[in-house]
C-alpha cells in the first residue's frame, strides 16, 4: 500500500535552480553543480529576472494587507520602513467606529495640483509615490485629530532578494519550474546556445509563465490603466 508524504514544503535554492537551468540548455549534465564562476553569473541573472517579474504583477502570492496609523494634520507617510511596497492597489479609511470607507486613487498630477494639501477632514483620496528609497503614501484631506483611525491598504510586496546561493527562491511551489525555464532562456545568449535549442527553451518558458500567471490571479476581469498601480 502506497503512502503520501504528508508534507507540501518543496522548495528550491538558487543553486538548485541554476543547476536546473544550465541542465536544460545542455551546459551541465543533469544534477551536476555549476562551478563558482557559472553560479555567480547565473545568480545575478536570476535576481534580475525575479525583480523584473514583479513589474507584471500583482500576483495573489505577493498581495498583502497592512495599516497606517494616522497622525493629526499629517498628509504623508513613509512606507519604506513599514512594508516597502512595490505598489498600493487599494486603500480604505477606517474611522473610529471601525467602518472602512473606500478611498479614491489619485495620480501624481492630480495630487500635486490640489491647491490646499492640508485641508481638514476625513481622508477620501490617496496618492502613492513608489520611489526606490522612500515609498510615500499621501492622503487628502487630512484629519485634524485622531483617536483610533487608520488607513487600511492592499499592496504588492517586493520579491525577496537572492543574497546567497543557498537562499530559497521567493515564489510559490507552482512557480519553480517556471523560474528554472525562465532563467534558462536568459542564459542561452551567455552560452551561445543554438537557435533550435533556444527556441525550444523559450517556447516552454513562455507556456509555463502563462500557466503560472493564470494560476496566481483571481478569475475576474479588471480594466485599469497602467498608472493605477503607481506606474505613471
Amino acid at each position: 500500500m502506497t503512502t503520501l508524504s504528508g508534507t507540501a514544503s518543496f522548495a528550491l535554492t538558487a543553486a538548485q535552480v541554476i543547476t536546473y537551468a544550465l541542465g536544460k540548455i545542455g551546459v551541465l549534465r543533469a544534477n551536476t553543480p555549476a562551478n563558482a564562476n557559472e553560479a555567480a553569473g547565473a545568480l545575478i541573472e536570476l535576481d534580475c529576472m525575479m525583480k523584473e517579474w514583479g513589474l507584471t504583477g500583482p500576483y495573489l502570492s505577493t498581495r498583502r494587507e497592512a495599516a497606517i496609523t494616522l497622525a493629526a494634520n499629517t498628509a504623508s507617510y513613509d512606507l519604506a520602513s513599514l512594508t516597502n511596497p512595490l505598489r498600493v492597489m487599494h486603500a480604505r479609511y477606517r474611522n473610529s467606529s471601525g467602518i472602512d470607507l473606500p478611498m479614491e486613487w489619485l495620480d501624481h498630477d492630480a495630487y500635486f495640483s490640489l491647491p490646499q494639501k492640508t485641508s481638514s477632514g476625513p481622508p477620501t483620496q490617496y496618492f502613492f509615490d513608489p520611489q526606490s528609497a522612500h515609498q510615500t503614501f499621501y492622503i487628502w484631506p487630512v484629519p485634524p485629530s485622531v483617536t483610533t483611525e487608520t488607513i487600511q491598504y492592499t499592496y504588492q510586496r517586493r520579491i525577496n532578494d537572492i543574497g546567497l546561493i543557498t537562499d530559497n527562491i521567493d515564489v510559490p511551489q507552482e512557480w519553480l519550474s517556471t523560474v528554472g525555464y525562465g532563467l534558462a532562456t536568459r542564459l542561452c545568449d551567455d552560452y551561445g546556445i543554438s537557435d533550435a535549442v533556444s527556441e525550444r527553451i523559450h517556447t516552454r518558458a513562455s507556456q509555463l509563465r502563462q500557466l503560472a500567471m493564470d494560476f496566481d490571479r483571481e478569475p475576474v476581469v479588471q480594466f485599469m490603466p497602467e498608472a493605477r498601480y503607481g506606474r505613471g
